[in-house]
């Protein structure tokens, strides 16, 4: 099940938390994501994991690329702004 369709499943009902339950599995939001101390809403445009950890690569919906992109963790809590690609942020942030 994409994404699109969880909103269309859920329309008019508030998501829980950062994923969606549907039948007894927890489903990862990957847009409309609201990220503490930014406006508008980001989608997940790339991730990685680096020793055993989740990282996604964050894009606002509303100014795309006209803007900076979000690295954060798995809970959506902000390592970095970046205008490069996830590799290259996590390197400067010397998580890589």
């Amino acid at each position: 099940m994409t994404s699109s369709s969880l909103n269309v499943a859920n329309e008019g009902r508030k998501p829980l938390y950062k994923t969606e339950r549907e039948k007894g599995r927890i489903i990862m939001k990957e847009e409309n994501i609201k990220v503490k101390g930014y406006t508008d809403t980001w989608y997940i445009i790339d991730r990685e994991v680096i020793n055993f950890k989740q990282y996604y690569l964050l894009e606002n919906e509303v100014w795309g690329d006209e803007t900076c992109h979000l690295v954060t963790d798995k809970d959506f809590n902000v390592i970095c702004e970046t205008f490069d690609d996830i590799e290259t942020a996590l390197e400067d942030e010397g998580i890589i």
